[in-house]
């Protein structure tokens, strides 16, 4: 390996005098077309790996510039005015939290918020992967309380997440993940356990008015269960989390009510389709 890169160095300081002639690794015939061919059937090309902010802050980049983005996991190049990904968008830029936020899988709009020193959307998602997911209808439809996930949905056929932060997408935005139980116990944590403080000023009553200090915005949007459709929708509100209680059925929720200031840790069926939030990796 020291060799190899020995030998790749050696090629980018000769580079000026080198002209037309053709360059080999591992090759004593490299392809006339190209000036560099590397040839190996047990090792790989290892590119620059920079988060989109970092990549953001190089200056003047070159036309054809390569990067690997470590926020969206995909080789980035410098197309000359903008960043491209080569697995086939618009590289997202570096996000600023409180700023809107573009999903460029669909074009749909987010407002996000910082608590606690991290990132989250401050509305449901609304992506729809195509299956494991409900739409609601009238009041509650998509566009108000976005879509309803069971638990694989959310997850997208992940593995359960019961320990490290940040390693499952699922249905969010590239950069995003789909929290885990201690995700939302520290978001319970950063708003003094008062679910008030995350609650619309529009949702609940009495001792459970929402007052959304926080700026997160919730909606008590219910859940939904197949044959028996929407249920409680204006009096509770369950977000996913990507740690199992049970192997086979239940999943850690965060649940919030009409009537009370709590937001309290409990399990929920994973069959039952509940709204998602994201978070930003950091």
């Amino acid at each position: 390996m020291k060799k190899l890169l020995v030998l790749v160095a050696s090629f980018f300081i000769s580079l000026p005098s080198a002209q037309a002639q053709s360059v080999g690794i591992n090759t004593n015939v490299p392809h006339p077309s190209a000036m560099l061919e590397i040839q190996s059937n047990n090792q790989g090309m290892l590119p620059p790996r920079l988060s989109a902010q970092e990549r953001d802050a190089i200056l003047n980049p070159a036309t054809g510039l390569m990067i690997y983005c470590t926020t969206s996991n995909c080789l980035n190049y410098f197309d000359g005015s903008e960043w491209k990904e080569l697995c086939g968008n618009t590289a997202p830029t570096a996000h600023i939290c409180g700023q809107d936020f573009v999903d460029i899988r669909d074009g749909e709009i987010y407002t996000t918020v910082e608590i606690g020193g991290v990132c989250w959307l401050a509305e449901n998602l609304r992506y729809n992967p195509g299956n494991n997911v409900y739409a609601g209808t009238g009041s509650y439809a998509p566009d108000s309380v976005g879509l309803y996930y069971n638990w694989n949905g959310a997850l997208q056929g992940a593995l359960t997440q019961n320990g490290v932060p940040g390693t499952i997408q699922g249905s969010c935005p590239i950069g995003w993940h789909v929290p885990t139980k201690d995700e939302l116990t520290n978001l319970n944590t950063a708003v003094g356990g008062s679910s008030n403080a995350l609650k619309r000023e529009d949702q609940g009553s009495g001792a459970g008015q929402g007052t959304n200090t926080s700026g997160f915005g919730a909606i008590l949007a219910g859940y939904y269960i197949p044959l028996y459709g929407l249920l409680n929708t204006g009096t509770t509100n369950y977000f996913w989390s990507t740690t199992e209680y049970s192997l086979t059925a239940q999943a850690y929720v965060r649940f919030m009510n009409d009537n009370s200031d709590f937001f309290i840790e409990t399990q929920q069926q994973k069959m039952t389709y509940l709204p998602v939030r994201c978070i930003r990796n950091e």
